[in-house]
């Protein structure tokens, strides 16, 4: 019995429903649309999950998703395998149709673009 059944398994009948919802395959804006606020939440493709990627995921900056959560436009950071990518850029989070996803939860950290480097300081001559 793989882990997902087991859990399903100990659910009460009262919320088999919720319990159905989540074992379900869904796409990203299915699985943001469940959510009540998708703001600063991780979301994975369910692949990298299964390659073993699990500190790879997205941190969800903005949601867009119609309401029968077929559709929309989701922005986020990028970090896979630990490591913020894109210069910790906001930007469309692709394949939300071509895979399945799933909610990891809020983000613990928050990653912000780092200023760029201050230029040296001009020495003073003493003379």
């Amino acid at each position: 019995m793989s882990g997902l059944s087991t859990l399903l398994s100990k659910v009460p009948l009262a919320s088999s429903n919720l319990a159905t919802q989540l074992a379900s395959n869904k796409s990203l804006y299915k699985a943001v649309s469940l959510l009540a606020n998708p703001v600063d939440q991780r979301v994975a493709p369910r692949k990298w999950l299964a390659k073993g990627f699990n500190d790879s995921y997205y941190i969800i900056k903005s949601a867009y998703v119609t309401e029968d959560g077929k559709r929309g436009v989701i922005k986020g950071q990028k970090v896979f395998r630990g490591r913020i990518q894109d210069q910790g850029r906001v930007r469309t989070i692709r394949g939300g149709l071509k895979h399945f996803w799933e909610p990891l939860g809020p983000a613990t950290q928050s990653f912000a673009i780092p200023p760029p480097p201050a230029p040296p300081a001009a020495k003073q001559s003493s003379a």
